[in-house]
C-alpha cells in the first residue's frame, strides 16, 4: 500500500503542470539558439535572429493553440498576424526534415519542463 501511496502522489502531484507561456518558449528558444530575447522581439531580418523568432512564434502557436496569431504577434514586438502565420507555415514546411524535427522535440521538452 505504501508504493500505491506513493505512485498516486507522484501522479496527483503532476497535475499541478505550469501553464506553457510566450515568455517560456521564447527563453527556451533564445537560449538553444544563443540570442537574446530582445533580438527575438526586435526588427532584424538577419537569418540568425529571424529563424529562431520563427520557431518561437510556430511553438508558441503549436503548444498554446488558444493563443491568437495577433496575441503571438505582439510578444514579439508588435509583429503582424500575418508575420506569425509566415512563421508557423514556413517551419511547419520544414518540420518534415528529421534535423528540423529533432530540434523542435528538444525545445518542445525544454519549454515542458
Amino acid at each position: 500500500p505504501a508504493m500505491a501511496e506513493e505512485v498516486l502522489r507522484d501522479l496527483i502531484g503532476s497535475e499541478k503542470i505550469k501553464p506553457i507561456t510566450i515568455e517560456a518558449v521564447q527563453r527556451a528558444v533564445a537560449e538553444h539558439f544563443d540570442v537574446r530575447i530582445a533580438d527575438l522581439c526586435g526588427r532584424s531580418r538577419q537569418r540568425m535572429v529571424a529563424y529562431p523568432r520563427q520557431v518561437s512564434m510556430y511553438l508558441c502557436k503549436m503548444l498554446v493553440p488558444s493563443l491568437s496569431l495577433n496575441e503571438i504577434g505582439s510578444a514579439f514586438g508588435g509583429k503582424d498576424h500575418t508575420t506569425v502565420l509566415h512563421a508557423c507555415g514556413k517551419i511547419s514546411r520544414l518540420a518534415q526534415e528529421p534535423k528540423i524535427r529533432q530540434v523542435l522535440g528538444q525545445l518542445e521538452r525544454a519549454i515542458r519542463g
